[in-house]
């Protein structure tokens, strides 16, 4: 064999060695993106943690329901009722900006605006969000504009009773054992 038969295969091998190496480099990219989505999703969840213990009050949750089915609150249930809503907008927030720079899956991000819209809808977080929409960035403050203008006038109250009730009526049945 001679000298140049034995370059010609290092060679070969050398360019079969980078040609492996940047498939591996690819895979990992591939994995940390996928790693980096899924703890933006789990990062969205942690973050609201406090806001779902504070949910477990009675106290809390009756002031949050009667939001919900558009009552009229006073100054105190509308302050805790804005430490709430404030809550979810700064984990909307920064969803927006994960879902942005694409973190955070178009799948996700459906499931967060789906839920502001549900939010949005009630005249508490619409009084909130105007009084304290200085606290969140220019952009996402046009998205949550944007949003508004998606949800319907609000719900009549009798119409929000009836869907209140039959998720309860649902949730009751699917917690009775067979």
């Amino acid at each position: 064999m001679n000298w140049e038969i034995i370059a010609t295969i290092a060679e070969l091998l050398g360019a079969v060695g980078v040609i492996l190496t940047l498939i591996y480099v690819a895979l990992q990219v591939k994995q940390h993106s996928i790693a980096l989505s899924r703890e933006a999703a789990r990062h969205a969840s942690i973050s609201n943690q406090p806001v779902a213990a504070a949910q477990m009050n009675p106290e809390v949750a009756a002031i949050i329901a009667k939001a919900f089915l558009d009552e009229e609150v006073d100054l105190v249930e509308q302050t805790i009722l804005d430490a709430y809503f404030g809550n979810w907008l700064s984990t909307w927030q920064e969803c927006f900006y994960d879902h942005e720079v694409g973190v955070l899956s178009d799948e996700h991000w459906e499931g967060v605006l789906n839920q502001m819209r549900e939010f949005m809808a009630t005249r508490a977080c619409r009084q909130g969000w105007h009084v304290n929409k200085t606290l969140y960035t220019s952009r996402f403050r046009n998205l949550v504009e944007e949003v508004i203008q998606t949800v319907p006038d609000l719900v009549p109250l009798d119409q929000q009773l009836q869907a209140f009730q039959e998720l309860e009526s649902h949730r009751a049945a699917a917690s009775k054992p067979e």
